[in-house]
């Protein structure tokens, strides 16, 4: 999933916008390096459509 969040300056100034990208896979167990390889395309194409931020699931490249 992807969206756009704004975020107000704490200090009084404008809002800073910026794309979040949330990545959710399976990622194969007992082969990191493919885990690896589809995590990478992955973000590369969360950050082909602008994210600025790109969030992926926890110990997704160290499954055994």
């Amino acid at each position: 999933a992807d969206g756009d969040l704004a975020v107000p300056d704490i200090h009084g100034g404008p809002a800073v916008s910026s794309r979040l990208a949330a990545i959710q896979y399976r990622p194969p167990k007992g082969d990191p390096q493919t885990a690896r390889e589809a995590l990478v395309g992955l973000v590369d194409q969360a950050g082909a459509r602008g994210a600025g931020l790109i969030v992926g699931p926890e110990m997704a490249t160290t499954l055994k």
